[in-house]
C-alpha cells in the first residue's frame, strides 16, 4: 500500500533479508539516543551483530514481523518489529502483540510514518492472530515517544523497577 504526505511517498511492507543492514543501521542510531539517556543502553560491542542476527530469525517466524516504510528510491525511512505472545493460563488476556522496536529516521518524523507502521502493525499482524490488546516498552525519558504512544491511545500498565547492585 503507497501512503503519501506533502512531501513524500512510501510503502509499508514486510522486510526482507535485503533490508537488514539498514534496520540494524536505524536501530543503532535509536539506541545511541537511548544511551545517551541511560547507560544500561549502551551496547556490547557485537550489539549490532547479534541484533542483525535476531531479525534475521524474526524474517522467517510466523509469529514475528518486521515491517519497513521506504521512499520510492528505496530509502528506508522507518521500521516496526514485534512479535505475538501468549500470556499464561492465569490471565482471560491470552494473546498479545507486543513491539520490540518502532523507529523511524530523524529526517522524516513528524510526517505520520509512524502511525501508519502502528496501524499495518495492529491491523495486519496483530489482528491475524487474533490478538487481544498491543504492548510496548518506553524509556520514561522519551517523552516524544511518550507523547506519539498517547496519541495513539495507548496507556501505561505497569512501571519496570530496576536496582543496580
Amino acid at each position: 500500500m503507497e501512503h503519501k504526505n506533502q512531501e513524500i511517498k512510501y510503502k509499508i511492507n514486510e522486510a526482507t533479508l535485503e533490508d537488514i543492514t539498514n534496520i540494524v543501521q536505524l536501530w543503532k542510531e535509536a539506541i545511541d539516543l537511548h544511551a545517551s539517556m541511560d547507560k544500561s543502553f549502551i551496547l556490547l560491542e557485537n550489539g549490532e551483530e547479534k541484533y542483525a542476527s535476531f531479525l534475521r530469525e524474526a524474517i522467517f517466524s510466523e509469529k514475528q514481523v518486521i515491517l519497513k516504510a521506504e521512499n520510492e528510491d528505496r530509502e528506508l525511512l522507518g521500521f516496526i518489529f514485534g512479535y505475538i505472545s501468549e500470556k499464561s493460563m492465569f490471565f482471560k488476556r491470552k494473546i498479545t502483540a507486543h513491539i520490540s522496536d518502532i523507529v523511524v529516521h530523524k529526517n522524516h518524523r513528524k510526517k505520520g510514518i509512524g502511525t501508519r507502521l502502528m496501524e499495518r502493525f495492529e491491523k495486519g499482524f496483530a489482528k491475524k492472530f487474533n490478538a487481544s490488546s498491543i504492548t510496548l516498552y518506553v524509556h520514561p525519558l522519551n517523552e516524544i515517544a511518550l507523547k506519539f504512544y498517547d496519541k495513539l491511545k495507548f496507556r501505561e500498565q505497569l512501571r519496570l523497577l530496576i536496582k543496580e547492585i
